[in-house]
């Protein structure tokens, strides 16, 4: 393991967030995925909350992480970015009960750490987070014709950057801590 990594940030969770579904994965430092999943969070606007709260304890009682890393989201539709956002304010909630640190990393900080290795699209990123965690190789997703929705095993890719942005330190000006 990394001698540099903070003991407090050996271990991380990292949720992709959409409006009826969260993608996760688990990060022991850099190069150790522990897990990875998707919970589904079908709920009418009364119980999401409770829903989503549930499933957040059940991974932070799982996997026991020193930080939750989410990646900000850029969502078009009202009622989807409600949704979002109210499930982002539950993980946040849960985080802060249980004294977890709770990051938010911007989309251009997670373009910028794969910058670096020359992959911009979300298909090159997710072949090269493959090719790095064969464990995953199953999951990739073909490459997305224009006309075709994108895939759901996508949300696990776009996990799996975030906790990677988190872990390799892209420029502090575009990972900003949850006030």
């Amino acid at each position: 393991m990394d001698s540099k990594l903070a003991q407090s940030e050996r271990r991380v969770l990292a949720l992709e967030i959409r409006p009826a579904v969260t993608g996760f994965v688990v990060f022991e430092g850099r190069e150790r995925l522990l897990d990875w999943g998707m919970r589904k969070y079908r709920a009418r606007k009364g119980t999401l909350t409770t829903v989503m709260a549930k499933k957040m304890n059940m991974l932070v009682d799982s996997y026991r992480p020193s930080v939750v890393a989410v990646r900000a989201r850029d969502v078009r539709s009202h009622r989807a970015r409600r949704r979002i956002d109210a499930v982002m304010r539950v993980i946040r909630g849960e985080a802060e009960r249980r004294a977890i640190r709770f990051q938010i990393i911007s989309t251009a900080a997670i373009r910028a750490v794969f910058a670096l290795h020359h992959r911009a699209t979300k298909q090159e990123i997710a072949t090269l987070i493959a090719r790095w965690f064969p464990e995953l190789s199953p999951k990739l997703p073909p490459t997305r014709k224009s006309w075709k929705a994108e895939d759901h095993r996508m949300i696990l890719f776009d996990a799996a950057a975030t906790a990677l942005a988190f872990l390799n330190r892209a420029p502090p000006k575009a990972i900003r801590e949850m006030d």
